[in-house]
């Protein structure tokens, strides 16, 4: 009987976890647009982007369905669009938009939050919306609010569960396994194994072939470096040169993008298993079974929120590794008794972290600020390694040719790309947004984080606890625009606050602080709770479009290489944005020095309209894939004037399979 009363607790911690766990409030999110037959419709709940191939309408009108199932406790969701919203209905009420900048792409990127109580009703609704086009690939999405008072008493009944389920269990040891401990054990498992199963999901889809919207510009560069294009100088992208030098080690070695899937998986791995290394490593007392699953379930989620915001070949989470790399290696109780072995690991991280992109440094100088005990300690951990990374970085410059396009490439962030949103000091004031993004990928994992951070607050001086939120901040809002993928900058910074709380709970009184040992087993009721409100990462519907798109695009990029092939032209023009793009698929390499074209650049950047003109002027071949409205009449007039969609008759024997993009040869050629 006392056995079966220890399950009782675990019975409720199942079923309030499963109550909490359901933003499946909402399902079979349909949009059926009755404007244009051109418009593709890829579904990806919570998320519906639409897709746009040539020469789009200045408004779509577009109409789908929300069906509300069981319990809906969420009513308050977070909406987010790229393209503005001038009218939105539900069952044809008009839902009040306060300003039509409320859902411009420019001025909120993350979305808004709107309360949909009064318009939803069980069952099907009926939606309606008004989208102006701005040259975007755009869609919606709706992202379920947490705070309600449904969710809350789930909540609490959680809590009160969980905590009778491991009363006076926490601090036992692994190895000393007794019979009271066999439920807390079945529920870790239980929950570790889901995390599990969902991770490994993502691993497999990784290495599918999955890219991201930005991924073909790097192979794109990465390619013409095999090619012997110089970095910056020949083909010009706002990234440092770590990404691109993958890129072109992925062709070199396969002649193909794999090793790019591959390095993107064991990104993911290397996440996940940097909290188990440092359970491990931190451990000076007993293993405990409580502390393990804080380390694993720590690892998994930050692995999955960054592949959820940067996975698919994204640059952030490449970035992320090598940051938390350095932080575990800053933060190891052993550095000065192998203090050059830890110098050596902490550069290299810092080096790779910030080759891929320069904010990184942001956050793994807050961790430092987190794990160095004095001034003296951190000019070891942090500043000399950085010393180390720098120089290292200079001569790989110049050995590749390259530093003189990097100080030109660092020259335009500083002085146009980080200041086109106002002062970066004000964005790295507003630390509201990485709570938002946390919360939209798991309300759990954005409660365990903020429950870490106030450890800290008590556990530190203000000061310097404030300048490492700060930190990581700035890095995230540095660029202004806060895409997805942003918001990875700040996951060696979570890292490092996980990786604090297991130090101190696996230590022996560190520090003679038991307040963060305590707060170990309240984080982790949170990391449990996320770990069962995870999002529908909706997996086998984006991958079958990408595979869609990538078959078309490898069509003609198979075709425009066999044409420039037979000319021996070497390069070709190139008009259109980022995506699955036929540049990073063509064996021949883009004119440039600048080659994709986003609306927003076009406008702030006369240099970048200049340099997609005389690529036009002197290019044989045009594919096109988008104009934008600034280069429309001055690139049309050049089309019209001097190229034909007529092949020329030495290439008109080529078999072209598919016609997904407009492709302009000379006249008279």
């Amino acid at each position: 009987m006392r056995y079966l009363k220890s399950l009782l607790p675990l019975l409720i911690c199942f079923i309030s976890g499963f109550i909490i766990a359901s933003p499946l409030q909402i399902s079979d999110f349909k949009f059926f647009n009755k404007f244009s037959p051109q418009i593709k419709t890829e579904v990806a709940l919570p998320y519906v982007i639409l897709t746009v191939p040539q020469n789009p309408p200045a408004k779509f009108i577009i109409e789908g369905e929300i069906r509300c199932l069981g319990l809906c406790l969420v009513n308050t969701f977070r909406v987010r669009t790229f393209g503005t919203i001038t009218a939105f209905s539900i069952n044809g009420e008009p839902i009040n938009l306060n300003t039509e900048n409320d859902f411009n792409p420019y001025h909120n990127q993350h979305g808004i939050k709107i309360d949909l109580s009064a318009y939803l009703a069980h069952g099907k609704n009926k939606l309606r919306l008004e989208i102006l086009n701005d040259n975007h690939i755009f869609g919606l999405g709706l992202y379920p609010f947490w705070l309600s008072p449904a969710y809350g008493l789930a909540i609490i009944i959680f809590l009160l569960s969980f905590t009778a389920l491991l009363k006076n269990n926490f601090n036992k040891p692994l190895v000393h396994t007794k019979k009271q401990l066999i439920p807390a054990a079945l529920f870790f498992a239980t929950s570790i194994g889901y995390a599990l199963i969902i991770f490994g999901q993502r691993i497999l889809y990784e290495l599918s072939g999955a890219f991201s919207v930005d991924s073909s510009v790097y192979l794109a560069v990465g390619r013409g470096i095999t090619n012997g294009l110089s970095l910056y100088k020949d083909l010009f992208e706002i990234k440092p040169p770590g990404i691109f030098i993958l890129s072109a080690l992925s062709f070199w070695l396969l002649d193909s993008p794999f090793l790019m899937n591959l390095l993107q998986a064991a990104v993911l791995i290397g996440i996940a298993l940097i909290p188990i290394v440092a359970y491990f490593l931190f451990t000076t007392t007993a293993y405990s079974l409580s502390k393990f699953a804080f380390a694993a379930l720590s690892g998994l989620l930050l692995s999955l929120y960054s592949a959820y915001n940067a996975g698919e070949v994204q640059i952030e989470s490449f970035g992320a590794v090598f940051s938390c790399i350095a932080i575990l290696a800053l933060g190891s109780p052993y550095f000065l008794a192998n203090k050059k072995t830890h110098l050596t690991i902490v550069a290299l991280g810092m080096l790779c972290a910030c080759g891929l992109k320069e904010p990184f440094l942001l956050p793994i100088f807050g961790a430092s600020i987190l794990f160095c005990s004095n001034f003296k300690d951190w000019v070891l951990k942090f500043f000399y390694p950085l010393l180390l990374a720098a120089s290292a970085g200079i001569i790989l410059l110049l050995l590749f040719g390259w530093f003189d396009g990097f100080m030109q490439y660092l020259q335009f962030m500083f002085s146009t790309h980080i200041l086109r949103h106002g002062s970066p000091l004000q964005r790295g004031l507003d630390i509201y947004r990485l709570w938002d993004d946390l919360n939209k990928f798991s309300s759990g994992l954005s409660f365990a984080i903020s429950l870490s951070l106030l450890v800290q607050l008590f556990s530190r001086k203000i000061p310097l606890f404030a300048l490492a939120l700060f930190c990581a901040s700035l890095a995230v809002g540095l660029g202004g625009e806060y895409f997805d993928h942003h918001f990875v900058f700040a996951v060696p910074f979570y890292m490092s606050l996980f990786l604090l709380i297991l130090k101190h709970w696996s230590g022996k009184n560190i520090h003679g602080n038991n307040t963060i040992q305590k707060s170990g087993a309240a984080v982790l009721f949170f990391l449990l709770l996320a770990t069962m409100n995870l999002p529908d990462f909706k997996l086998e519907q984006k991958l079958s479009s990408i595979h869609h798109d990538t078959k078309l695009t490898l069509a003609e990029a198979k075709y425009l290489d066999a044409v420039l092939d037979r000319t021996k032209i070497e390069r070709y023009a190139f008009l259109g944005a980022n995506g699955i793009q036929i540049y990073a698929w063509t064996k021949h390499s883009p004119q440039g020095p600048h080659f994709v074209q986003v609306e927003e650049w076009v406008n702030t950047m006369p240099t970048l309209q200049a340099s997609i003109l005389n690529n036009l002027l002197q290019a044989q071949v045009i594919v096109v894939d988008r104009i934008t409205d600034n280069l429309k009449f001055p690139a049309r007039r050049i089309i019209n004037e001097f190229f034909t969609e007529e092949p020329w008759l030495a290439v008109s024997d080529i078999e072209r399979q598919a016609k997904f993009y407009q492709i302009y040869f000379r006249k008279g050629e």
